[in-house]
């Protein structure tokens, strides 16, 4: 299959807008009654706050605020209007476009019987953003969770028990890696949504799966500097470093895992190995799509969600350096903003930019993406997620890439934008990877 554009679809939030269009339902009374598990309760508030940050990024940029470290206190653990509360653009803007907005939670009642928690979740949307972050499903059941340790590594794999009891000698193996400032933990209810839509899919299968988590290098229970997490706009001047280096040093984690997990399997032959991961997982999965693994054969299917192939690109433009000028000013090609040398580069950076993009750092990750622009497999199917309101990760510098493979006619890229859709990874996301899954581990599939 070719490079292609393919529709994520609609969520129910974007199918009340459209009935808010004929005049049936207002979008201010959009309230959705929802049971979750207790244990998933604190996720799915953390990630209701995420999409308020993202939204609040999103009007900061468009006005030119790039340093919002004092922003984000005031409501992370609060239900504070970052509008009444937090910056006067955000207020300027609240007073202009419209009255109210806001994500929410709100517990109704209880069920210690049944270890659940009914209540309502409130969607009062900003303009132009109508995708909820993913949300557990309460009917989804659990899946097996198994702890292995390797090379000093420690890893958790779900779905090992289901996957035995199936009798099958083959295992798929989908590696997941979560984002920045979160943890294996935070995305355990997004690998049982996974394996439980693709073991009940009726399509006849070659291969058992599993899911593996672990923490990103200085995450988790590895954390050893929480500053070293945070961006330049949050106080942490080495946000580029800090960054690059737990993106490089965890695809070499993902590495060692996909190399030994079969040792520590013995029961199972074949392992076909897959790589997903969302916003610096996703940067991750770029990275292991390009590794000595993958070189080797032994990778056999990336999905990217919300990740970057140009990191030099995107880290430029979080320091606000105009890149179309860059690129006209050198004489490349906007794509190409990477191979500008650093001489050239520099010279139009402020000196605070040069201390944020120092040469060294520069040229590294100038290599790392020349590798993923010149080297990509031709032979590793390669499903790419994006949002189109992103701003953190904007999907213009995943266009670009995707658009020259299309020119050298790579027939493995799946690409999906979906529609009002920022910096997160929706429910329909994680449908259309479980179904993706489907097809690679059919049985009428000959790789």
């Amino acid at each position: 299959m070719g490079v292609a554009d393919m529709c994520c679809g609609a969520d129910d939030v974007s199918n009340l807008r459209q009935q808010e269009k004929l005049g049936t339902r207002s979008i201010d009374e959009i309230s959705q009654p929802y049971a979750v598990r207790l244990a998933e309760v604190s996720q799915i508030r953390k990630s209701l706050s995420d999409i308020r940050k993202d939204y609040c990024r999103k009007i900061l940029l468009e006005k030119g605020v790039r340093d919002w470290s004092s922003v984000w206190g005031l409501f992370d653990e609060t239900d504070k209007d970052p509008f009444d509360q937090i910056h006067p653009i955000l207020r300027a803007h609240r007073r202009k476009r419209h009255k109210r907005w806001s994500w929410n939670f709100t517990e109704l009642k209880s069920d210690a019987n049944s270890n659940l928690i009914h209540g309502r979740v409130d969607f009062r949307s900003p303009p132009g953003v109508d995708n909820w972050p993913f949300i557990p499903k309460p009917t989804t059941p659990y899946s097996s969770k198994t702890e292995v340790e390797i090379g000093g590594l420690k890893a958790y794999i779900y779905g090992l028990e289901q996957a035995q009891q199936q009798g099958q000698t083959d295992l798929g193996v989908l590696y997941l890696a979560h984002g920045r400032m979160r943890s294996y933990r935070e995305i355990e209810a997004l690998a049982h949504e996974i394996l439980h839509q693709v073991r009940s899919d009726a399509t006849p299968k070659r291969a058992g799966l599993i899911v593996v988590l672990m923490d990103a290098r200085n995450h988790g229970e590895r954390k050893i500097n929480n500053v070293m997490n945070m961006d330049w706009a949050e106080g942490n001047i080495s946000h580029a470093q800090d960054m690059l280096s737990i993106i490089s040093g965890s695809a070499q984690d993902y590495e060692l895992l996909i190399d030994y997990l079969p040792a520590y399997l013995p029961e199972f032959d074949k392992f076909y190995n897959f790589m997903s991961g969302i916003s610096l997982g996703g940067h991750t999965s770029w990275r292991v799509a390009t590794s000595p693994v993958a070189q080797k054969g032994k990778l056999h299917g990336v999905a990217i969600i919300i990740g970057c192939p140009k990191l030099t690109s995107l880290l430029l433009s979080r320091l606000g350096v105009d890149l179309e000028a860059a690129a006209q000013q050198f004489k490349v090609p906007l794509d190409l903003v990477h191979i500008i040398s650093y001489d050239k580069i520099s010279s139009i950076l402020t000196d605070e930019q040069r201390q944020r993009w120092p040469r060294a750092l520069a040229e590294l990750t100038t290599s790392l993406d020349r590798v993923v622009e010149q080297s990509y497999p031709r032979d590793i199917p390669t499903f790419i997620l994006n949002g189109k309101l992103d701003p953190m990760v904007p999907d213009k510098f995943t266009a670009q890439w995707v658009k020259q493979r299309g020119v050298e006619r790579y027939g493995n890229i799946k690409y999906c934008v979906q529609e009002n859709t920022g910096h997160t990874c929706t429910n329909q996301m994680v449908e259309n990877v479980s179904q993706w899954l489907v097809g690679l581990l059919s049985a009428r599939n000959g790789r």
